[in-house]
């Protein structure tokens, strides 16, 4: 069934893009506050 298999590779597509964003959400205050200590 390929639709089925498209729901996978798409709901894995999701998956890995929400962790990017969770990543980037956690990565970026991180920076935030290290570029205002810097300055």
């Amino acid at each position: 069934m390929p639709e089925l298999s498209f729901y996978s590779l798409n709901s894995m597509y999701i998956a890995s893009i929400s962790n990017k964003a969770r990543l980037f959400l956690l990565y970026y205050p991180l920076q935030f506050i290290l570029l205002t200590i810097a300055v």
